[in-house]
């Protein structure tokens, strides 16, 4: 089957496990991107599960349609995870395209047998899964992640799984990986994220691409999982996003180049499609504790953590930049439109009757996180519990299923805070299953700016926001970096992090990302690896690395002597050339010139001798009337030309042009 072939849904049926997942996900962003986007992208996006529900209507023709039914369906065949609140409103598009019938004396939806329309080209919905996997299966062997099966029971769920992005981490039975005892779930995802981040490294970025397809139909399940309706923002009554502290970090430029871009992007989309943005008093408070902590910690020698340390550690962050954004970052976000909560934040505390229980949600998050293995800290979870708090406030308990009315929503980096406390605030009867959330993670505002100002999913922003993930996973942990330092200076002696592009900082920083690799990110591993084998490794690397620059380089030269030697060669032609033009254009002056004299001189001749012949007496005849008149034009003609006059400069140089194109080669 070439890439131009059919696939249909029924297509799907031959594949199984993980391969008919990765494909469904591909095929569900292909029946997106072919749908033009309208006003109301939800219901778009919830049209786009028709064609994998038809299969299903078939199935059961005759027979009643219920949305757990459909659901089901849809997990079991798919791994979608659609709630039924949407699935409610797909019925309705379902029978309005006559694939149900709704029986009032029932009162229920029954199947109609039909043929499924829907197909897509092979090539939008190629994943090279198999490929994949395997070269997924082969870099874990790689960098010593030797557990067989994996914790996901196959590398090719693992990867399903680290694409959702509403995955639930369960806790699982600590395994010994490299001699230490650890959650083997979390070693999975920091070696699928390390994967995902060597592929977009590569040359050929082919593999990344095809997983991009993969997550982008991702993106497409949680929006509608997420989102119940979104209107037209209006300028009088403008929803306001709270950013959380992460976010104002990468927003300053603290985490990194690309996490600096996407954020400053996504604020340009909300603001565009009239969104505020603002802050609690408390994110303004964890910035200015975090960015002092961090100069801090460098000006006397200690280990940072998260995503700033290793922005610095990759250079692209000096502590002289933290240095002058303190006491200075409210007008930096300023200057990007970002303003503190202010009044807002002193009406909410007005709003008492509408306040959550912050205690009872703090424990709620410590305990979910303590099942799943994760680490939650109290102060964070006591921070976040007041976030949401404030904004619930603020809502005064409207209960709005559509973004443009819900009045403000809180954005963070933190995907369990996201999904728990809407969770949390459903189980209190606090909103309703199809109220927009309160808390959104970073994922899906920008899912909703994209539809919203693009009117798609666009690929590269997919990319990056995968990548985002993928980071996050391979983030080491608290001690990692000060036990790296320490086996490295054992070895190399004290080094400087920042100390440029020389080759010390590059061979350690090669050395960082070997030892990150093949520690996932784990301090407990990094102590137990031979830093002289990965110094060794890194040095090698930088050689191999410094010898692919200087070829490229000496390509380079050659290539620019080459450009140079054509250039002046072209240069050199165009001159001749020009010459050549010039010599004819003055050529073709002079015989227009010499001719118009002669003609002159005839036209005079003429003008004289002719009327000298009629005083004679004769009868010179029509012609020589004729022959008069032309003189006498000529003349005038000529005697302009002479002087240049204006009336005959464009016939003057049409004649030249003629004659050029007589006289030239």
């Amino acid at each position: 089957m070439n890439d131009n072939s059919i696939n249909s849904i029924e297509d799907l049926f031959e594949l199984k496990g993980a391969d008919r997942e990765a494909k469904a996900y591909a095929f569900l962003y292909a029946a997106f991107k072919r749908t033009e986007i309208s006003a109301n992208p939800v219901r778009d996006a919830l049209d786009c599960l028709i064609p994998f529900i038809v299969p299903y209507i078939n199935e059961i023709s005759g027979k009643q349609v219920t949305p757990d039914g459909i659901q089901n369906y849809l997990r079991q065949n798919f791994g979608f995870d659609i709630p039924l609140y949407a699935i409610d409103q797909i019925i309705q598009t379902l029978q309005s395209q006559n694939f149900v019938e709704y029986k009032r004396n029932l009162k229920a939806h029954f199947a109609l047998n039909s043929s499924s329309k829907f197909n897509v080209i092979k090539s939008e919905i190629e994943t090279e899964f198999d490929d994949t996997v395997s070269q997924l299966e082969e870099y874990a062997k790689n960098v010593g992640f030797t557990l067989s099966p994996p914790p996901s029971g196959t590398w090719g769920d693992a990867l399903i799984r680290f694409l959702r992005v509403r995955t639930e981490k369960t806790s699982a039975k600590v395994t010994k990986v490299k001699n230490v005892l650890l959650d083997p779930f979390n070693i999975e995802m920091a070696v699928v994220g390390g994967f995902i981040q060597k592929l977009n490294e590569e040359k050929s970025k082919r593999k990344f691409e095809k997983i991009v397809k993969i997550f982008m139909g991702v993106l497409i399940e949680d929006f509608i999982s997420s989102v119940t309706s979104i209107g037209i923002i209006k300028t009088e009554k403008p929803v306001t996003v709270f950013y959380d502290t992460a976010v104002l970090l990468r927003q300053l430029g603290c985490s990194g180049e690309a996490l600096r871009l996407a954020t400053e992007e996504l604020t340009r989309y909300l603001q565009d499609l009239g969104f505020q943005i603002k802050y609690f008093s408390g994110n303004e408070s964890e910035v200015n504790n975090i960015i002092s902590t961090i100069v801090y910690l460098k000006d006397t020698g200690k280990e940072l953590e998260g995503e700033t340390a290793i922005a610095i550690a990759n250079g692209e962050v000096a502590t002289s930049d933290l240095r002058l954004l303190q006491n200075a970052f409210p007008e930096r976000l300023a200057s990007f439109n970002i303003f503190p909560a202010g009044e807002l934040e002193q009406n909410a505390l007005e709003n008492a009757r509408y306040q959550i229980d912050e205690r009872d949600f703090s424990h709620y998050i410590n305990r979910i996180a303590s099942s799943s293995g994760r680490s939650y800290g109290q102060q964070n979870r006591e921070n976040d519990a007041g976030y949401l708090a404030a904004v619930m406030r603020l809502k005064k308990g409207v209960r709005a299923r559509d973004l443009a009315e819900c009045g403000y929503v809180f954005v963070t980096s933190n995907t369990f805070l996201a999904r728990n406390a809407r969770r949390y605030l459903i189980e209190q009867r606090l909103i309703g299953p199809t109220t927009f959330p309160p808390v959104l993670a970073l994922g899906q505002i920008a899912t909703i700016a994209w539809l919203l100002k693009d009117h798609s999913i666009p690929p590269e922003k997919a990319g990056r926001e995968l990548l985002t993930n993928c980071f996050a996973a391979v983030r080491p942990d608290a001690e990692w970096f000060k036990h790296f330092r320490e086996g490295m200076e054992k070895i190399s002696g004290p080094f400087d992090d920042a100390s440029g592009q020389n080759k010390n900082y590059l061979t350690i920083q090669a050395a960082r990302r070997i030892a990150q690799e093949e520690s996932f990110g784990n301090s407990s591993i990094v102590r137990q690896l031979n830093m002289a084998e990965i110094l060794s490794r890194a040095e090698q690397e930088y050689a191999r690395n410094d010898e692919i620059q200087r070829a490229n380089h000496e390509k380079e030269k050659l290539l620019a002597v080459e450009d140079a030697t054509k250039k002046a060669i072209i240069l050199e032609k165009n001159k001749i050339e020009e010459e050549i033009k010039s010599r004819i254009a003055e050529k073709s002056r002079k015989i227009v010139r010499i001719t118009t004299y002669f003609a002159f001189i005839f036209s005079t001749i003429s003008l004289i001798y002719i009327p000298y012949m009629q005083l004679l007496g004769g009868d010179l005849g029509i012609i020589y009337k004729i022959s008069l008149a032309f003189a006498g034009l000529i003349s005038i003609a000529s005697v302009a030309d002479l002087f240049k006059l204006p009336i005959t400069r464009s016939v003057s140089i049409r004649l030249q042009r003629w004659v050029e194109r007589l006289i030239t080669p």
